[in-house]
């Protein structure tokens, strides 16, 4: 097996190539092939080079035993499965196999139907650079997509547009426990994950223990057994992850549960049957390096935030936080320290800390037409005079909101930019978030991950990615 050293550095220049542009353009062998429910498909998948793209029909795919796609296509030219415009192909495994096993790399899935199996699609050892957009997973009886392949390192995984649910497991679990696997570069962005069932350990979205650079971006995470989404610490073995303009509601424990080596900024929490946000140790991996800044949450029953025992470098800056029933909004855990709390607002009383919330304000009159239960209709940007108007601190604000608006100062406190005139973006709905598209020059648009974003704070970060591989993006 290659050294970690050998691989990423094999990896990294494959990235640069493609790049630079030096990579093999498509080649005139590069061919388009069509096929319709009648034809073999793992075959003809597995026919495919690099450039070529595969493209289904409308109808139902019935694939029976393992289904395994094996060929790679490269960083110029990855192998494309899609749906033909305008039709739904529908792949069906039988109820005892996950419906695709892909251990190829450079593969893009894209318009597919995947359902009736155990898992949807597991990524196994050597499936790096794979992309999966605008799928339609449900109605499994495990997990939706899995990488999890004991002793893997996977690198630039893509989970973009696509909703999953309902399943028997969670919607989207990548790494393994006690850092057998891990995942490195990945970006989870723009996805609904809803009604992820099958027990108390079942999230939405898990990035577990040692996998690394993950931007967790603009999901809408709904009606799961546990947290609504996981994020465990990296350990060491790169950069840190981003979770940012995430929606969460209705998660049968936690909403946003962290550990580690994680910005989680800009997200919406309401509703959940235990915190709304989590910060403790998770497999080895102790609370530090973690900034929760410009969140807004809500909760029918304990707390909004909640910092177990920590030593380390641990911020929470700027948050709305409202607790309805107990009234304790922010706890710290005795024994912690190495921590700085500051610029919080919200309903209710903190434990632990003498300062650092303010929790003067009222979910009935802060915010347009909060719902106490967290369901929609839930509007929690905030209403003419809210208690979160100019009450921010500068230097933990970004530069844009749960909208992606821009910031000015004053700057207001959790995941909105008060506009007098309404919330001028998605309001909270059963589905998707619409967003608008990124600037052109701005660092969402380029693909930047959190260690650029947040340069001004990341001193603490400076160790563990000078020594880890760099952050890599799957496809352009």
């Amino acid at each position: 097996m290659r050294t970690w050293r050998a691989r990423w550095c094999g990896l990294l220049f494959s990235l640069l190539v493609a790049m630079l542009g030096l990579a093999a353009p498509r080649t005139a062998a590069a061919v388009v092939v069509e096929i319709t429910p009648a034809d073999d498909f793992e075959t003809a998948a597995n026919a495919l080079g690099p450039g070529d793209e595969l493209v289904l029909g409308g109808g139902t795919y019935g694939l029976f035993g393992v289904t395994s796609l094996t060929a790679s296509g490269t960083a110029g030219n990855p192998i494309v499965i899609r749906a033909k415009v305008g039709e739904t192909p529908i792949l069906q495994a039988t109820p005892a196999q996950d419906v695709l096993t892909v251990s190829g790399a450079h593969l893009r899935f894209e318009g597919l139907e995947i359902t009736g199996g155990v898992r949807g699609i597991r990524l196994l050892a050597g499936a790096d650079f794979v992309s999966i957009r605008s799928c339609f997973l449900h109605d499994l009886s495990s997990a939706g997509i899995v990488a999890n392949d004991p002793g893997a390192e996977y690198a630039g995984l893509e989970v973009l547009d696509s909703e999953i649910g309902p399943v028997g497991g969670e919607g989207i679990s990548f790494g393994c426990n006690v850092d057998d696997c891990r995942v490195a570069g990945a970006r989870i962005e723009r996805n609904y994950v809803h009604h992820a069932s099958g027990g108390a350990s079942i999230e939405g979205i898990e990035v577990k223990v040692g996998s690394s650079g993950f931007d967790v971006l603009d999901n809408v995470v709904t009606h799961t057994d546990a947290a609504c989404i996981a994020v465990g610490g990296t350990l060491g073995h790169g950069s840190v992850h981003l979770v940012e303009g995430n929606a969460m509601w209705a998660c049968g424990d936690d909403g946003l549960q962290l550990t580690a080596d994680v910005v989680a900024r800009n997200n919406v929490v309401s509703g959940v049957a235990g915190s709304g946000i989590r910060i403790g140790a998770s497999q080895g991996a102790l609370p530090d390096a973690v900034d929760v800044v410009h969140n807004t949450v809500t909760v029918p029953l304990g707390a909004a935030l909640r910092l177990n025992v920590s030593t380390g470098d641990v911020v929470v800056a700027n948050n709305a936080l409202y607790a309805l029933t107990d009234g304790v909004a922010l706890i710290v855990q005795a024994g912690s320290s190495g921590f700085r709390i500051e610029n919080n607002v919200g309903q209710g009383f903190a434990l632990g800390i003498v300062s650092g919330f303010d929790g003067s304000g009222s979910l009935a009159s802060d915010f347009v037409d909060a719902s106490v239960i967290g369901e929609p209709p839930n509007d929690l940007f905030p209403a003419p005079g809210s208690a979160l108007i100019d009450a921010a601190g500068a230097a933990d604000a970004p530069v844009e909101d749960f909208n992606r608006t821009a910031r000015t100062s004053p700057h207001d406190v959790g995941a909105y930019e008060f506009d007098p005139t309404g919330n001028p973006g998605w309001a909270f709905e059963a589905g998707f978030k619409s967003v608008p598209e990124p600037d052109a020059g701005s660092a969402l648009a380029i693909g930047v991950g959190a260690s650029a974003l947040l340069a001004t704070r990341r001193r603490r970060l400076t160790a563990c990615a000078s020594s880890a591989p760099p952050r890599i993006s799957s496809f352009v």
